[in-house]
């Protein structure tokens, strides 16, 4: 695969994987068990190891353009109170395997129910048996907001590894945030009864 800089939450919602390439290169090729490869490497020997300083591999790809990291990742991941039933953290990895981590592009969401092709509607809610996903824009002044799929991804995986898994439901504010969007995204995984 053809790769640009991007980021991946490890399993435990914790650390991030960044996947860099080098300055001045335009490119390189590695699959993903290659990547995989490299940033267990960095783990072994970087955070396992005790240290939990993260680290960096180079030189593993072909043109040895590529740089992987592993670093401390703090999504921001609020649990809800056993009030709130929890969702099937499998149901929830099946909606979180879909579409969403293979898009980088940035799409518009808009609230309301009526729209042009590339729009999606807020609020948004997609349901697997019982997980259900849903996403608000966290201003209520705000009605529209640009955001990646991939980034809507990488916090339902922190939410459901760090809530899910206990039987918690949970949330992430503020994704898709940055200077160029002051608003972001609610993203919030919950039972779907």
């Amino acid at each position: 695969m053809l790769l640009t800089t991007t980021t991946l939450p490890t399993d435990d919602g914790t650390c991030a994987i960044d996947i860099i390439v080098k300055p001045g290169a335009k490119g390189d090729v590695i699959t993903g068990v290659g990547i995989s490869r490299a940033a267990k490497a960095v783990i072994d020997s970087c955070v396992a190891a005790g240290s939990a300083i993260g680290g960096e591999k180079i030189n593993f790809t072909p043109q040895s353009d590529l740089l992987v990291t592993v670093r401390r990742y703090d999504p921001a991941v609020t649990c809800h109170p056993a009030t709130i039933a929890g969702p099937d953290p499998d149901a929830c990895a099946r909606i979180l395997g879909t579409h969403m981590s293979a898009s980088t592009a940035i799409t518009t969401f808009q609230r309301g129910s009526q729209g042009k092709g590339g729009t999606v509607h807020i609020p948004y809610r997609m349901q697997v048996n019982r997980c259900s996903l849903s996403l608000r824009i966290d201003d209520a002044a705000v009605s529209a907001v640009k955001v990646a799929w991939f980034d809507i991804w990488a916090a339902g995986v922190a939410i459901n590894e760090l809530c899910g898994k206990k039987g918690l439901a949970g949330s992430v504010s503020d994704v898709g945030k940055s200077g160029d969007s002051p608003v972001g995204l609610e993203v919030e995984l919950m039972d779907a009864k």
